[in-house]
Parts: C-alpha cells; sequence; structure tokens
C-alpha cells in the first residue's frame, strides 16, 4: 500500500529532523549571541539567571520586519547563524518555518512573545514601522560549527 505525506507532517513524525531536499528553499537569518543563546539554548555555561520560556517549547516565534515575509515562506528551512569577532563561536539553529503572519506591534500576544526572545520594549529595534512579521518555525536542532563552516574561512 502507497501513501502520500506532507513533507511537515513527515517532518514532525520524526521530529527534530529536517529534511534538505532538491528545490526546498532554504533562508540565513543572522542572530546575535544573546539572542540565540534564548532561544536554543546554546550557551555552553549554565546560569542561575532564569532564561526565556521560548527554549521549552517546540514551537518558536522568529519576529522580523514585514520585508522579510517574501523569504520566509512556509515550508522553508530556517538557519540561524551566529558569527561574531575572532574568538567568538560560529553556531547555527534552524527550524522549518510553519506559517507566517503579519501584526500590529503593540498587539502582540503575550503567548507570541513567550515562545520568541523579544521582550515589547525592544520591538522597536527590529522595525520602525507599526506592524510585524511573526514566523512561527518547529523541528529546531543546533549544527556543530563544521557543518556550517565546511570549506569556508571563518
Amino acid at each position: 500500500m502507497v501513501r502520500n505525506i506532507e513533507l511537515a507532517q513527515l517532518e514532525r513524525i520524526f521530529s527534530p529532523v529536517i529534511f534538505v531536499l532538491p528545490n526546498r528553499t532554504g533562508v540565513l537569518v543572522p542572530i546575535q549571541r544573546v539572542y540565540a543563546e534564548q532561544l536554543f539554548g546554546t550557551s555552553a555555561q549554565m546560569t542561575f539567571i532564569p532564561g526565556k520560556e521560548a527554549v521549552l517549547f517546540s514551537e518558536r516565534i522568529y519576529l522580523s520586519s514585514r520585508r522579510n515575509l517574501h523569504t520566509l515562506v512556509e515550508g522553508s528551512i530556517l538557519l540561524f547563524y551566529e558569527s561574531g569577532e575572532t574568538g567568538s563561536r560560529v553556531r547555527g539553529c534552524g527550524g522549518a518555518v510553519l506559517r507566517q503572519s503579519v501584526i500590529d506591534k503593540r498587539q502582540l500576544p503575550e503567548n507570541i512573545l513567550r515562545r520568541g526572545v523579544i521582550e515589547n520594549s525592544e520591538l522597536g529595534e527590529i522595525t520602525v514601522n507599526e506592524k510585524i512579521a511573526v514566523t512561527r518555525f518547529d523541528n529546531v536542532m543546533c549544527f556543530p560549527a563544521q557543518f556550517l563552516c565546511h570549506g569556508y574561512e571563518t
């Protein structure tokens, strides 16, 4: 018996897994170390300071300017890279884009903010517009630096 299954459903069944397939789009997004540590739990050192809840959820939120919506399409691979000056870590974490929407910054529900790492007070730093893009992604996994930098100078 042959059955068809959608790629997103297959990835959810085997989660966390991301299938990198021909013709599947991907987006590479930079992320600051402090946000990567809070969104993905990538800090090498434990802390007694309470972290963000986002790391506890399988579905997380990436907030950005509306102009990024055309690249953050449903089903694409979202790969965050953390890089910095000499001596800092180069690491990537990624997920699969579930869906996206545009919401008024002043009306962001608490359940969206909990799945991300940006505070209400920081929304103005993302975009000066009143609307903000909300991208939901899941199947979160982190990759070693060797995976991201194979054959490239860092």
